[in-house]
């Protein structure tokens, strides 16, 4: 009876067993392919991983590039600025200039207002000084005329005493011969 009794349990725990080493043997064979898909998702990590790294070196290098054109460009742009400075130097200085350019058109704007004037003086005065003159000249001539006149007459005068005295001279002479 024990022997049947230790049979049994040992029936029933072979048994037992059978279906715990089939549910084992069921459940490894899960986890071998479990295994295997977490083995092939480890390959594609490593794949992405690998394309990560090529992308990142990639980008590395992208950024290494973009610094030596972004120096390129600051350079640039301080050479630029220091152009931007020289032209705003010039424009201040050419801002200078035209002012002073301006005070001395408005001077000459002033200084020709003078000439103007003054040589519209001088018209007045040239104008005074022909009526001036030509009065000067006709009264000149009036006197210059009456001179002549008075010249004319004493030598018309002296004419005749010459003659006169010619005359008396030649009588004389003719009497002493």
């Amino acid at each position: 009876l024990l022997q049947q009794e230790v049979s049994c349990n040992l029936s029933g725990a072979i048994s037992g067993l059978q279906k715990d080493t089939l549910s084992l043997q069921s459940t490894t064979g899960e986890m071998r392919q479990e295994a295997l898909k977490a083995q092939s998702f480890a390959k594609e990590l490593e794949k992405d991983a690998l394309a990560m790294q090529g992308r990142v070196n990639t980008l590395q290098q992208e950024t290494s590039e973009t610094k030596s054109v972004t120096a390129g460009l600051r350079q640039a742009l301080e050479e630029l600025q220091g152009t931007v400075r020289e032209l705003q130097k010039g424009a201040s200085q050419s801002q200078t200039h035209i002012s002073d350019l301006r005070k001395e058109a408005s001077d000459a704007q002033t200084h020709l207002g003078d000439l103007k004037k003054a040589i519209l003086e001088a018209r007045n005065s040239t104008s005074e000084l022909r009526r001036d003159l030509v009065k000067t000249q006709s009264h000149q001539t009036t006197e210059v005329r009456q001179e002549v006149e008075k010249t004319r007459s004493v030598a018309q005068e002296l004419r005749k005493d010459l003659t006169l005295t010619f005359q008396l001279e030649v009588a004389n002479v003719r009497k002493e011969l």
